[in-house]
Order: C-alpha cells, then structure tokens, then sequence
C-alpha cells in the first residue's frame, strides 16, 4: 500500500515571518513526508499607505528569506482575485486549505474554496466571533436615547438576517480544531 501524499494550503494575508512560523508551527508540517504544503499569501487584501510602503517592502524581504532558509519549494504571492481562482482551479479535489485569517475574509472565499473541492480547516482562536442576546440587555436599550435605540434595533436585525443568511448557506467546514475550556463551550454552544 501505497502513501499518498495530501495537499495542504496554507493561505494567508499577511506577511509569514518568524513569529507566525512559530506560532502555527509550520516546520512540523515542512518536514512532513505525508503531506505536500503550499503557502499562499493574498496581497490584494490589504491597503498599503505611502509611509507604510517602506515598511512593507522591508517584511517582504524579511519574508523571502526567511522561505529560502526554511527551503518551502511552493510560495505563491496572489495579487487579484482571478489569480487566486486561477490556483484553485489547479487543486486536486479533496486538497486542505487552511485561511489563517478566515474570519476576516468575505464569505465569498470560503465558497470558492468549496467549490474547487478544497477542504476547509478551520482553527478556532479565543476571538471566535459570538455573538449573543440577552433579555437583561432590554432594560438597558430603554435607558437609552431613541438614537441610541433605533441604532441598537438596527444592529439587531442586522445580526438577525446575518443569522437566517448563515443558516441558509452554511458552507461546511471540514475540519475544526480549537485551544482550551473556553473555545470549547462557545463551539459547543455554537455548532
């Protein structure tokens, strides 16, 4: 029988450098025989101001580097949407994904990835967004001034239509993993 290696994307907005490296621990997955990696870092997402350019130009430096010392064969910069479906369209289906930063991204990534037949992995941090109601908060809504209500009201159908849409096209993720007590009640109160 046969190994056959997995593909694994890692996709990302902001620069790799050695913090981020550490953090995820992407040596553990370099070094893996069973698993093919690619890092692709989206440079369309981000606005760049002028005094910010130097900056940038200085961490892309730092982060070609730092690929050529880790020896990471397959690095793709993706300047625009159509060059991102453009690499999709060159996956296998059944490859992994994993968007570091998911949920900052508009849900029209997550339905692309699903459909090029990638499989979506998503890592729940303690900033997974939840967002609850409570009947207590009504006292506190009257207090307010009718401003201050239409706003909150507002606010309120906003985050219920954003709820029946999610409902409705709920986009499976396939793998979810996530650190500690805390993550684990919201997953489980949540999912």
């Amino acid at each position: 029988m046969s190994n056959i290696k997995k593909k694994l994307i890692f996709i990302n907005s902001f620069i790799y450098d050695k913090v981020m490296f550490e953090k995820f621990n992407f040596d553990n997955y370099i070094n893996n025989s069973l698993i093919d990696i690619e890092f692709w870092r989206l440079n369309f997402d981000q606005v760049i101001d002028k005094k910010n350019f130097e900056e940038k130009n200085r961490l892309e430096h730092e982060e070609k580097e730092l690929i050529k010392q880790k020896n990471i064969e397959k690095f793709k910069k993706i300047e625009n949407l159509s060059q991102l479906i453009k690499n999709l369209k060159d996956i296998k289906k059944g490859s992994f994904i994993f968007d570091i930063t998911l949920m900052s991204r508009n849900p029209l990534y997550i339905f692309l990835y699903k459909f090029y037949g990638a499989k979506l992995i998503f890592h729940g941090l303690a900033q997974f967004p939840v967002i609850s109601f409570d009947f207590k908060d009504i006292n506190k809504i009257l207090e307010k001034n009718i401003f201050e209500i239409i706003l909150n009201i507002k606010k309120f159908l906003k985050y219920l239509f954003k709820k029946i849409i999610n409902k409705l096209l709920r986009l499976k993720i396939d793998i979810f993993f996530y650190n500690g007590v805390y993550e684990k009640k919201k997953v489980t109160k949540n999912f």
